[in-house]
């Protein structure tokens, strides 16, 4: 599993969290039917006839999919990958975002509400307690991103929660068996990773599941249920964003680091990063407080050494300092170029199919020449207040010529 440990720099428990890129299941994405049903939908709504609205992607789908690319030109038709179900999202999204009303026949526009895809390990009055949390927080990530940036998923997604190892294994293998995954496709959470002492999340494509503190019961809506309630907050709105990459980027590339059988969206750091980022701005955004400072985020990472360029590949992020490095050089970027790039870079990812190039499109430099400035600027905060006006100096540069 590739490892997401971590929290907000500030959050008050220690937290982790993975991301479970796993496309090794039946099909390349959870949804697959309503992916290709979406597309059957859209090229009708575009006048081209798909044949029976099935979820099958056969011989009339190709059709109506060639036909409608043959109408478009050059630019268009190359961000259009051969039509298949493993790339149905793609086209859905892409199709869904070309004219005004039909992004109404997105999946996540035809399935309206988190009611029926919210699933935790108890009933009762503490199981409705636990889902008008979970609906909370997924409700304010929502709206944070439609209204601040106008940005809208496309695709649906699962929310699991349990207070224990055991639970959230038994949740995630019975969301398998209702989409259809192959059990070997599945995370599994090994107990000592859940329960008292951990709050973790795990983001699939079209899954979250979240193991959090037991809930103190004897005290409802007191201090530490409050505390538990916030802390799961956080959680949730990292993985949220997550899903917001997945979906920006199209799914594609979803690429291979060597020999690893796990296949990333983006350099880790970036990815983990822009999740704590986010999930941050979401948190101030709902208590109306600002950010907290530059100089928090730089005492988190000061005393990690590795380099952020070996906080790229898969290999697990065992506590909350490797976070605070990717949050840490996020937040340079957005101080200097303001959040929406860090959301465009996820766009570019999935036009160029290369990190690298999706990088230097979005903030005009090569990644490696970043990550190599952020060694000089990871121990001394002036350089990083020196950093910042030069290259806000030259942003002024290039605007002008």
């Amino acid at each position: 599993q590739a490892a997401r440990g971590g929290s907000l720099s500030l959050r008050p428990a220690a937290a982790l969290t993975f991301i479970f890129l796993s496309f090794c299941a039946a099909t390349a994405s959870g949804s697959p039917r309503e992916n290709a049903v979406c597309v059957q939908n859209l090229l009708a709504a575009l006048g081209h006839a798909p044949g029976p609205i099935d979820g099958i992607i056969g011989p009339q789908s190709f059709a109506a999919a060639s036909n409608w690319l043959n109408t478009q030109d050059q630019s268009v038709r190359a961000t259009f990958p051969k039509l298949s179900h493993q790339s149905a999202f793609r086209w859905c999204r892409q199709l869904g975002a070309l004219q005004p009303g039909l992004a109404t026949l997105w999946p996540s526009a035809v399935t309206q509400g988190w009611g029926d895809r919210l699933y935790v390990d108890e009933a009762g009055v503490q199981g409705t307690i636990k889902k008008l949390m979970m609906v909370s927080a997924l409700t304010q990530a929502e709206e944070y991103f439609r209204e601040s940036h106008q940005i809208e998923l496309a695709a649906t997604f699962d929310v699991l929660g349990a207070e224990n190892a055991s639970d959230l294994n038994r949740l995630i293998r019975e969301w398998g068996a209702r989409r259809n995954f192959r059990s070997t496709g599945l995370p599994q959470i090994a107990d000592d990773r859940c329960g008292d002492d951990f709050s973790l999340g795990i983001a699939m494509r079209y899954l979250i599941a979240l193991c959090w503190h037991p809930y103190d019961t004897e005290h409802p809506l007191g201090w530490s249920w409050w505390e538990q309630h916030l802390e799961s907050f956080k959680l949730i709105a990292h993985e949220f964003v997550h899903m917001v990459q997945y979906d920006l980027s199209a799914d594609y590339p979803l690429r291979r680091i060597g020999n690893d059988r796990q296949r990333v969206i983006g350099p880790k750091w970036m990815t983990e990063g822009t999740a704590e980022y986010f999930a941050q701005v979401i948190e101030a955004d709902r208590v109306d407080e600002d950010l907290p400072g530059m100089f928090w985020l730089y005492l988190g990472a000061y005393g990690f050494d590795d380099p952020l360029s070996d906080l790229s590949d898969t290999r697990p992020w065992p506590n909350e300092a490797h976070y605070d490095v990717g949050h840490f050089a996020v937040r340079i970027l957005a101080d200097i170029y303001g959040p929406e790039p860090l959301l465009e870079y996820w766009i570019n990812v999935g036009k160029t199919q290369s990190w690298d190039q999706a990088f230097r499109d979005t903030f005009g430099m090569d990644r490696a020449d970043f990550e190599t400035d952020f060694e000089a600027m990871r121990k001394d905060i002036g350089k990083v207040l020196i950093y910042k006006r030069q290259r806000a100096e030259l942003l002024e540069i290039k605007a002008g010529q």
